[in-house]
């Protein structure tokens, strides 16, 4: 539940076991089955009616009929196999809204034809047929009742009822010839979000929720359901040279029609003109009210050097990343982007990331926090204005043992920009290594209330309230906790990091058995993951089995990881520090 390192929905009982088959229905409800079952009935229903009515003075038509059933039979499966095969692409929202026509149409197409046969041919409808428009109406409340089953959903539409407006920012697709651009399509992705993140009054889904949803097929409704949001943005880039077609559309979740759409020829060295644009249109079609600090924030800052962006957008993508491989691969790739480019300050301050986080790891020389400060200084030397610099330097400067100036960073990251998520995030991290537990507690809760989606701040910040004897605050954040935990897990059943947070969350409200088997689960997936480990301690000491986290502490530390001072103040492990097993895991970090 407490890892030192970085990189509303199923309930855990389908997790754990019991819901296979609700979790296939609302699988067959994402690649929208029951809704083309419906209007494949409907439509199948009005031929075979037009059919039979005029093969009642026509012999010929009348004999085709029964071929007719066959056909519309056989058709029936592979309609469904297309369907449940399709991807998400940039056109489903469109194609979602089509479906929606095709039944409103289809329903009042049946009706006008039993009125027909009723007050107009005088004839009687056969049960048959009213037998299959029963079954087309069934498939439709079916897709609706699941719907509303769901716990997830359920508390998504409370939501949607309430506060600011809430949009994700999905990955782009990638529509160059060569389909090599995904770090691209993410990158313009990210760099929207974080432009979004800035404006007051509109709640941005995290990037780690959003794009947990990158190739999968799931319709507008259930985009909203499962990002907890009004709307979404997807789209696609075609580069081709120097030059880029970027397409967006913003999505209304409800009805899956488009609140804005455009395209954008341009050279890549315009990119930055681009993403201010969409997320000036975004903020527009949401209906917030744009204050002046917040428009200077929508502005994108970065090189006119194409190569070094590209290259920049590369080390994030890297960044992100969870293996030490790839993190390694992105300190030369930002070098690379700063030998093109010496004056871009992002590429300095990813540089500056992902140092003190290889740092963090223990997986690089002491010595090169050297170069992590370097490239954090000359990143706020580039611009003093920009708010995820100080977040670089206050990292780089606490690795480096500079507690009181990186504290100053940090205030300063939180003076520029204070809707920064990473800022209040690090800070409040910055405040647990200085055992400062109410201030960590006040900037992990201005984090989540930034993004709410993210669960780590708000499951980090009930250490911190038991730090400071706080059992309402601590009740409180568990309350919040585990709802955002629990959509997590519906967006990625296979998430080792939420499982385990989960397990502490679980372990805190006293059920203990669900705890257990969310905290076997999470090791199953990553047996020799620092954090898992870590966080499995965590988890093992919060319910009392203290041997047992002993155990599992030492397997974190034995992978050559460690934070000496984070395990030195962290709540959860409190009941294991005068164990003389835990000091001899701990002077292994010297």
């Amino acid at each position: 539940m407490c890892p030192q390192g970085e990189s509303g929905g199923t309930p855990l009982s389908h997790e754990l076991g019991g819901g296979f088959e609700f979790k296939f229905l609302e699988r067959v409800k994402q690649r929208n089955l029951f809704r083309v079952t419906a209007a494949y009935l409907g439509l199948a229903w009005f031929a075979i009616h037009v059919a039979t009515v005029i093969g009642e003075s026509f012999p010929r038509v009348h004999h085709f009929v029964p071929w007719l059933i066959y056909g519309l039979g056989v058709g029936l499966p592979i309609v469904l196999i297309t369907s449940w095969l399709s991807k998400r692409t940039p056109r489903r929202a469109a194609r979602s809204v089509r479906l929606d026509v095709i039944l409103m149409g289809v329903m009042v197409l049946a009706v006008l034809a039993l009125l027909a046969d009723r007050w107009v041919l005088h004839r009687p409808t056969d049960e048959t047929m009213l037998a299959l428009l029963a079954v087309m109406v069934v498939v439709l409340l079916i897709d609706r009742l699941i719907g509303l089953r769901s716990p997830a959903a359920a508390a998504s539409s409370a939501t949607h009822t309430k506060g600011m407006p809430r949009v994700a920012i999905l990955p782009f697709a990638d529509m160059s010839p060569e389909k090599n651009q995904d770090y691209f399509c993410e990158g313009t992705a990210e760099e929207i979000i974080d432009a979004l993140c800035a404006v007051t009054g509109l709640h941005v889904a995290s990037r780690s929720a959003s794009f947990q949803l990158k190739d999968r097929a799931v319709d507008a409704r259930e985009v909203g359901r499962l990002l907890n949001v009004h709307a979404f943005l997807e789209g696609s880039v075609r580069k081709s040279d120097d030059r880029l077609r970027i397409t967006a559309q913003l999505i209304d979740v409800g009805h899956g029609g488009h609140l804005w759409s455009q395209s954008f020829d341009r050279k890549v060295e315009d990119i930055f003109s681009v993403q201010e644009d969409i997320a000036r249109h975004v903020v527009a079609a949401m209906r917030v009210k744009l204050l002046d600090a917040d428009s200077s924030r929508l502005k994108r800052r970065g090189t006119r050097n194409a190569a070094a962006y590209e290259l920049y957008l590369r080390g994030r993508q890297l960044l992100n990343k969870e293996k030490e491989a790839e993190n390694r691969a992105a300190v030369e790739v930002f070098r690379e982007a700063i030998r093109l480019d010496p004056n871009f300050a992002d590429a300095h301050a990813g540089l500056a990331d992902v140092l003190t986080q290889l740092l963090r790891q223990r997986v690089i020389p002491s010595e090169l926090s050297a170069d992590a400060l370097a490239a954090s200084q000359r990143a706020v030397e580039l611009a003093p204005d920009l708010a995820d610099a100080y977040v670089a330097r206050g990292n780089a400067l606490l690795m480096h043992g500079e507690a009181d100036e990186a504290q100053r960073a940090f205030e300063r990251a939180t003076a520029l920009d204070p809707r920064n998520f990473y800022a209040h995030y690090w800070f409040a991290k910055f405040w647990v290594a200085r055992a400062q537990h109410a201030l960590a507690v006040k900037h992990y809760e201005l984090a989540f209330e930034i993004q709410p989606d993210d669960y780590r701040p708000i499951v980090l910040s009930i250490q911190e309230y038991q730090a400071i004897n706080d059992k309402a605050g601590e009740q409180n954040a568990l309350r919040r906790a585990w709802p955002v935990l629990e959509r997590r897990l519906a967006l990625d059943p296979h998430d080792s990091y939420a499982s385990d947070h989960g397990a502490g969350v679980l372990m805190l409200l006293g059920r203990r058995d669900e705890a257990n088997r969310l905290l076997d689960r999470a090791i199953a997936l990553r047996p020799d993951d620092y954090r898992t480990l870590y966080t499995a301690a965590c988890t093992a000491a919060l319910g009392g089995e203290y041997d047992r986290a002993l155990d599992f502490l030492d397997r974190a530390v034995g992978t050559g990881r460690g934070d000496r001072i984070w395990l030195l103040n962290d709540n959860d492990l409190a009941p294991l520090r005068e164990h003389p097993r835990f000091k001899q895991i701990v002077d292994r970090l010297k």
